[in-house]
């Protein structure tokens, strides 16, 4: 009786044992920092969602979003996360647009956003920031 409760106390040992050691790993895993790259570069347009203590306003991201989509045009551009709370650039060269497209499509992005707060528009940005990635 004593041995069989022996080995079955050290089993018991060795699996807490055992355990112990793999939620260990997954939580210095999950604790991990952010991992973030540097964007450094001119753009032609930088559409900045920012926040101010309760997230961005996402309404206007969703606007801007579906007019980037219907577009006559694909435009390409880089998002960029930078805080916890949503904070997003969107950053543009517009090189795959002619001089009147792009001036088209600067124009009408910015009557999407029309007297928002939390969304700036700059044109010819330079940009040089960290972005989680």
């Amino acid at each position: 009786m004593k041995n069989n409760k022996g080995i079955s106390l050290r089993t018991a040992v060795l699996f807490l044992f055992l355990v112990s050691i793999s939620l260990t790993s997954h939580i210095g895993m999950a604790q991990q920092p952010l991992q973030f790259t540097q964007k450094s570069d001119t753009f032609a347009l930088v559409v900045s969602f920012i926040s101010k203590g309760s997230g961005i306003d996402g309404k206007t991201k969703d606007k801007v979003d579906a007019f980037i989509k219907k577009f006559h045009k694909k435009v390409a551009f880089e998002v960029c996360q930078m805080g916890r709370e949503g904070e997003t650039n969107y950053l543009f060269h517009l090189k795959e647009l002619k001089e009147h497209e792009k001036k088209k499509f600067i124009k009408e992005i910015k009557e999407q956003i029309l007297d928002k707060e939390m969304v700036h528009v700059e044109e010819n940005k330079f940009f040089n920031s960290r972005c989680r990635g």
